[in-house]
């Protein structure tokens, strides 16, 4: 018998080789043969999940997985896919399901998305999947992985219409554990053509499968099979992180936050969409720990809204990034929480697009009633956009 082929390492391999492989698993697969790719979680083997050329892989891929196990599309965008199901379905994305899918991918999150059977149909044509390739009559199942070349692969399979579908290298028979690879098994494989491509990328990142997370009707969810990701840390993923932005976070972020809190109280409680709402106050030049100004507290009573108590906060990088949206009172503001973190700039925005909300401090209680009745009337425009 002929000697197995080698398998290639990934960490040996230069920037054109890496490029090159890319190239070959995305021809394999468009050519309807099977690819064994590293991910995050454990190896799998993909398959072009389409009708036509993509029926045959998927029944190749189905036959070589002894262990009977989900298919599920593999893209390198989830929320492009969540998107894209969607509109084929005829209807949008349902927000709390937009917000799981963007701040849990790329990861190991596998999405089923719900659907009746006749939207079901609708939206696997708008993808290009073929029946059971990635559903089983009640959901179709798709990801993004965290592993760049498994996305570029992904990417350049997707820019030429193929619908990639995965399943895991155990099942095949081509891992023992999912984490790392069985040479002699993939050598094999590739010998006798049950594989056209493999990659070495030695054990996988985390070497468990993906958490798998229904996607229900009307925006629910419900976690079906825990894998890297735990229940606990996915519902923290549904709440929105409003963050206003003052200088010393004793005046006027403190009293938008207070407006935003009782705005959300009064009208939707804590959820819009499925969605919970956390509202977070900082200042660009401020110390910790102070408390807000007397005279927040007075006039917001006038305003009807009940204020909590308050300690000043420094604004950081984190905060910044764990926000959805943030508010800043003047452009300053805005310029100096660009600056303290870049990647968050296309979230920070001024709470009034007309100007600068001015700082009441060192002026009579006047000052703080109209700064607070002008709050009330921004933060509820903000929050309706937001919503």
């Amino acid at each position: 018998m002929p000697e197995s082929p080698s398998l290639p390492m990934l960490e040996r391999m230069s920037a054109d080789e890496r490029a090159g492989w890319v190239a070959q698993a995305a021809e394999a697969l468009r050519g309807g043969e099977l690819v064994l790719l590293p991910l995050e979680t454990v190896y799998a083997v993909a398959a072009d999940g389409g009708p036509g050329e993509g029926a045959r892989a998927f029944q190749s891929l189905s036959s070589l997985c002894a262990q009977p196990a989900p298919s599920t599309w593999h893209t390198d965008d989830a929320s492009d896919a969540l998107a894209r199901l969607a509109q084929g379905a005829g209807r949008s994305p349902e927000p709390a399901h937009a917000q799981l899918v963007r701040r849990l991918s790329p990861g190991p999150a596998r999405f089923e998305l719900e659907l009746p059977a006749e939207p079901l149909a609708m939206a696997r044509e708008a993808v290009g999947l073929a029946p059971g390739a990635a559903d089983d009559g009640r959901a179709i199942a798709f990801r993004a992985p965290d592993h760049a070349l498994a996305r570029a692969v992904l990417g350049a399979a997707g820019s030429k219409g193929v619908a990639v579908i995965a399943n895991g290298a155990a099942a095949a028979g081509l891992s023992r554990t999912g984490r790392e690879l069985d040479p002699e098994a993939v050598g094999r494989a590739l010998h006798e053509g049950a594989i056209a491509a493999a990659l070495d990328d030695g054990p996988t990142r985390l070497g468990k499968p993906s958490t798998t997370i229904r996607l229900l009707p009307g925006g629910g969810h419900r976690v079906t099979a825990v894998g890297a990701y735990e229940p606990r840390f996915i519902e923290k993923q549904l709440a929105r992180t409003v963050l206003f932005v003052c200088t010393g976070n004793t005046c006027r972020s403190p009293m938008a936050a207070a407006i935003a809190e009782h705005l959300l109280r009064e009208g939707s409680g804590e959820r819009s969409g499925g969605l919970a709402w956390r509202v977070r106050s900082a200042g660009v030049a401020a110390g910790e720990g102070a408390p807000a100004s007397p005279e927040v507290g007075v006039a917001l009573q006038k305003l009807g809204v009940r204020a909590g108590a308050h300690a000043s906060r420094a604004l950081t990088p984190a905060m910044l990034r764990e926000a959805d949206a943030v508010f800043a009172m003047t452009e300053a503001h805005a310029e100096r929480a660009r600056a303290i973190d870049p990647s968050s700039a296309r979230k920070v925005r001024l709470l009034d697009p007309a100007g600068d909300v001015p700082d009441p401090i060192g002026h009579p209680q006047s000052a703080y009633d109209e700064t607070a009745h002008r709050l009330l009337e921004l933060v509820r425009r903000a929050l309706s956009e937001l919503a």
